[in-house]
């Protein structure tokens, strides 16, 4: 009798055992964003090097310069196609907020921990709209979300719903004067 207790307890154990394995495994998110920054006062000297920060903006005698949103992601598949970063930003205060939305797809993802992608707010925005105050970023993979992180406070709600959003105004790397600045560092960009 005891023995057989023991083999329905080893039985036991190991099917439990196996099936929490299994749903952590199929828990896990294939892509992860690790963190999400902002860049501020981008400006591009006489020489069309990039400069960067107030005082580069100062010496230009411009008020605003381009900001810069960057996103460090991580990736589990071998290679991935159809990952989509779409990007919630809010400018302003009180009854001038206004969000910016914008996205962009890649193709060719490989396996690893350090993706970068970026998105521009142009200087013209700014002036107009103020500066910007949160950001949320959503990463997808054919379709499924697979993460969201915020940047500022913005927290885990979807702070926009209530808000005036305005598309095509945050522009990508490709449309920005910063396109050939480490080039080789970001994934391939889906053509529109």
């Amino acid at each position: 009798m005891r023995t057989e207790l023991k083999k329905f307890f080893i039985f036991s154990t190991v099917i439990v055992c196996s099936l929490s394995c299994s749903f952590s495994v199929s828990a896990q998110k294939d892509f992860e964003i690790r963190k999400i920054w902002l860049d501020t006062g981008l400006q591009l000297d006489e020489t069309g090097q990039r400069s960067s920060g107030l005082s580069s903006v100062m010496s230009l005698g411009k008020k605003h310069g381009w900001a810069a949103i960057y996103v460090n992601y991580r990736s589990l598949p071998l290679w991935a196609d159809d990952v989509k970063l779409a990007y919630y930003v809010a400018l302003g205060s009180g009854s001038k907020s206004v969000v910016l939305y914008g996205e962009e797809n890649y193709v060719s993802v490989e396996k690893g921990v350090s993706h970068k992608a970026v998105i521009y707010v142009p200087p013209q925005v700014l002036a107009r709209y103020g500066d910007v105050q949160r950001i949320t970023v959503y990463i997808y993979h054919q379709n499924k979300l697979q993460d969201m992180q915020s940047f500022r406070f913005a927290g885990n709600k979807q702070w926009w719903k209530d808000r005036q959003m305005i598309n095509g105004l945050l522009r990508t790397k490709k449309e920005s004067p910063f396109a050939l600045d480490n080039f080789n560092e970001y994934e391939l960009v889906r053509e529109r």
